[in-house]
C-alpha cells in the first residue's frame, strides 16, 4: 500500500441525465462544470464570471434573485472602462449605462438558472477578501485598481455562516428543492503565500463542515482533500506547480461521477467517453474502406444515444466525414 485514498461518500441523491446544474465560484467550478457539459448534462457555469470568496458568491445569487440595488460606491472606472466591484472584470461597459445593461443580463441569467436548476455546485477558492478603505465595501474583484485603496483580511467562519443563512432563505423562496454541493478548490492561491493559503483553505473547509451541519440539502465534495491527501505528488500538477494537471482532473472527475451520478448516467458517461475518444482519432487514410466502415459504426452508436441526449452536432460531424 503506497497511498492513502479518500473513502467514497454516500449521499441521498444522484444526478441522472436530465439533471439541470449550475456551477459557480472559483476556477474549479469551471473545471467541473466543463466536464459535466462535455458529458451532455444541462450545465451553466459562472454566469457572472469567476468569483473566489464565499461572500461574493453568495451575494451574486442573493442580489440577482432579490433584484437588489447595487451600492453607488461599487462602480469604478479604470482605463476608460466601467466596472462594478461586485462582479468579475469580464462584466464591463464602455459607459456606466452599458455596464448596467450587462449586469442586468447577468443577474437575469443567475435568477433563471437558480429557478430551473436541480443542483447548485459552489466552489470556494479563498477566504482572503479585499474591502474598500473608504467604505468597507467587500469587493469580488479589484479591477486593477491600486492596492492602497483596499484593506485585505481573512473572512471568519461565522461571517460565512451568516451570509449562507441569508442565501438559504433566498433560495427557499426561489427554489426550495435545490440541492447544494460545496467544494473547496484544490488550486493553491500562492499570491497570498503558501502559509496564508493553508490558513485560508482551513477556514473554507471548516466553514463547509458547519454549513453542511446547519442545513439540509447541503453536501460536501472533497476535491481539495483528494488533491492534497490522496494524490499529493507534484507529478499531478501543471508546470506552474499550482494547478492540477489533466491526470489529476480526470481522477477527481471520476471520484465525482462515482459519488453523484446515477447508474444510468455512469453507463452513459462511459459510453460517451469511448465515442469522444473515437471522434478524436485522426486516420492516415480517411477515404479507406476500413475507416469509412468505422465511421458508419460510430454513427450508429451515437444515434442510439440520441434518445437520451442531444447528439445533433456529433451526428453532423460524423456525416461530413462519410463519403
Amino acid at each position: 500500500m503506497f497511498r492513502t485514498a479518500i473513502t467514497h461518500i454516500e449521499n441521498d441523491y444522484r444526478f441522472d441525465l436530465s439533471a439541470k446544474i449550475l456551477s459557480m465560484g472559483s476556477c474549479f467550478a469551471e473545471n467541473i462544470g466543463d466536464r459535466l457539459a462535455k458529458f451532455k448534462f444541462d450545465t451553466h457555469i459562472n454566469p457572472g464570471g469567476i468569483l473566489f470568496n464565499p461572500i461574493s458568491i453568495f451575494e451574486s445569487i442573493i442580489m440577482s434573485i432579490d433584484d437588489q440595488k447595487l451600492p453607488s460606491e461599487s462602480y469604478v472606472q479604470n482605463e476608460r472602462t466601467h466596472y462594478n466591484y461586485k462582479f468579475h472584470s469580464s462584466i464591463n461597459g464602455a459607459t456606466k449605462t452599458a455596464l448596467d445593461k450587462a449586469i442586468s443580463q447577468v443577474r437575469l441569467k443567475i435568477k433563471e438558472h437558480i429557478s430551473n436548476s436541480d443542483y447548485l455546485i459552489i466552489t470556494f477558492g479563498t477566504a482572503w477578501i479585499y474591502e474598500l478603505e473608504s467604505s468597507n465595501l467587500l469587493v469580488a474583484n479589484c479591477h486593477k485598481v491600486p492596492q492602497k485603496k483596499f484593506r485585505k483580511r481573512l473572512l471568519s467562519v461565522p461571517e460565512i455562516q451568516a451570509k449562507f443563512s441569508q442565501l438559504k432563505t433566498t433560495l427557499q423562496k426561489q427554489n426550495p428543492e435545490l440541492e447544494i454541493i460545496l467544494t473547496v478548490s484544490p488550486i493553491r492561491h500562492t499570491r497570498e503565500g503558501l502559509t496564508n493559503n493553508g490558513l485560508s483553505k482551513a477556514i473554507l473547509r471548516l466553514a463547509c463542515n458547519e454549513l453542511c451541519q446547519d442545513s439540509k440539502r447541503v453536501n460536501y465534495f472533497p476535491a481539495y482533500e483528494i488533491m492534497m491527501d490522496d494524490l499529493r505528488d507534484y507529478r499531478f500538477y501543471e508546470k506552474d506547480m499550482i494547478h492540477p494537471n489533466e491526470q489529476a482532473q480526470d481522477y477527481i472527475w471520476d471520484f465525482f461521477c462515482k459519488t453523484y451520478l446515477s447508474e444510468a448516467a455512469l453507463n452513459f458517461t462511459s459510453e460517451w467517453q469511448h465515442i469522444l475518444n473515437t471522434m478524436q482519432h485522426r486516420p492516415f487514410q480517411p477515404k479507406s474502406t476500413e475507416h469509412q466502415a468505422f465511421l458508419k459504426s460510430t454513427l450508429e452508436r451515437i444515434k442510439k444515444l440520441s434518445t437520451l441526449v442531444n447528439t445533433e452536432n456529433e451526428i453532423d460531424q460524423i456525416k461530413k466525414q462519410i463519403i
